[in-house]
């Protein structure tokens, strides 16, 4: 799920030498099939990506139908998802993903960072037809994923906790609790109403979230924490 979405970087011969299936790379697999297409040649090197929407769907479903071994989602206790999150209640989301993720084999598909339970997610909603956008910023700050489903527009941040982790502990234990961004403090007040009064930004004004940036943007991030 980690790579659904990312484009694959692979070597210009490889696409057109005669590999036998066992030898050859999936990538290489997937273009000479039409299912992967050239999106940017640089040298020596391509960019594959998928050709068409119609191609993302068929490739998202046959992913999610790998990974909940064949069963259908009314087969594991999920009506469609994509009225589900139509109907705009985040309780019943949360409870149809958790039933999708308990009926993915975790010895085989661990799902064990954000990104990864990012990427299945919107794996799981490209194949029912509904597009997101990743790491989308905003002049309060970055979401991890949006996307719309019939009249609401869905914005969901993801972290990832270890097992035993307690988030109500810890941040009752916290003196104080620090954001960088009013997008991250909001929905912390949101989802902790409880610790709201410990709640602030980390300075006098917002620091942008540095994720999916590059190495320049993590050291300008970590002075304006440093300072503030």
């Amino acid at each position: 799920p980690e790579f659904f979405t990312c484009p694959q970087n692979v070597a210009l011969l490889d696409l057109s030498s005669s590999n036998n299936l066992e030898t050859m790379k999936p990538e290489v697999f997937l273009f000479q099939s039409g299912y992967l297409s050239i999106k940017e040649c640089s040298g020596e090197d391509v960019i594959l990506g998928y050709p068409n929407r119609e191609v993302e769907e068929s490739m998202a479903r046959a992913y999610v139908s790998q990974m909940v071994e064949g069963k259908t989602f009314t087969a594991i206790g999920v009506p469609s998802i994509k009225n589900v999150l139509a109907g705009g209640i985040p309780a019943d989301a949360v409870s149809a993903f958790n039933t999708i993720f308990c009926s993915i084999p975790y010895d085989r598909y661990p799902v064990t960072s954000e990104s990864a339970c990012r990427m299945a997610i919107q794996m799981l909603l490209t194949g029912a037809g509904m597009y997101s956008d990743l790491e989308k910023h905003n002049a309060y700050g970055r979401s991890d994923l949006e996307f719309d489903a019939g009249n609401f527009h869905w914005v969901m941040e993801f972290k990832y906790a270890r097992e035993g982790d307690n988030p109500d502990t810890l941040l009752a234990e916290a003196d104080a609790i620090y954001c960088m961004t009013l997008s991250h403090l909001a929905a912390l007040c949101n989802a902790f109403p409880q610790y709201a009064a410990k709640c602030r930004l980390i300075g006098m004004r917002e620091i942008p979230d540095p994720y999916g940036g590059d190495l320049d943007r993590y050291r300008r991030t970590a002075r304006a924490i440093a300072a503030a």
